[in-house]
């Protein structure tokens, strides 16, 4: 039943957006450039579309994400939930932060610490991915053998 109307919804949603997109390319293009107006009639609803979309994309994703997790092993989530805080939070301690002068402007010594706390985040994260696709394969291949 759901299937169904998440079908429907996603054909009126389309069948939305495609008249939005042909109208806009129906508008004479150097109106649409100099009359607001025209761009506000015209583009409004289009974005505001496409702000619906990206709304409900975020709930849905949520929602199925936390019935997941509740249908899941729930031990394993958070364990790998407070492993993965553990490495944020190891991260954004261990690295260091300084203001930077940049042609754009300044960055203070927080924003400095996150980008380099971030990116300590992803190389452990990269080297733990890496490492388990090995552990994977060599598992594989002794269980293969045995």
């Amino acid at each position: 039943m759901l299937n169904k109307i998440l079908t429907v919804l996603k054909i009126v949603i389309g069948l939305v957006g495609a008249i939005f997109f042909l109208r806009i390319l129906m508008a004479d293009g150097n109106a649409l450039e100099v009359d607001t107006e025209l761009q506000n009639s015209l583009l409004s609803p289009f974005i505001t579309l496409a702000y619906i979309v990206l709304g409900l994309t975020v709930v849905l994703t949520l929602a199925f994400s936390i019935i997941g997790i509740v249908k899941g092993n729930i031990k394993k989530t958070l364990l790998t939930i407070g492993v993965f805080a553990a490495v944020v939070i190891i991260s954004f301690f261990s690295s260091t932060g300084e203001k930077i002068v940049t042609s754009d402007g300044v960055i203070s010594a927080y924003a400095s610490q996150w980008i380099s706390a971030g990116l300590t985040i992803f190389y452990v994260l990269l080297a733990i991915s890496i490492l388990a696709i090995i552990a994977s394969g060599v598992i594989k291949i002794i269980t293969s053998r045995a």
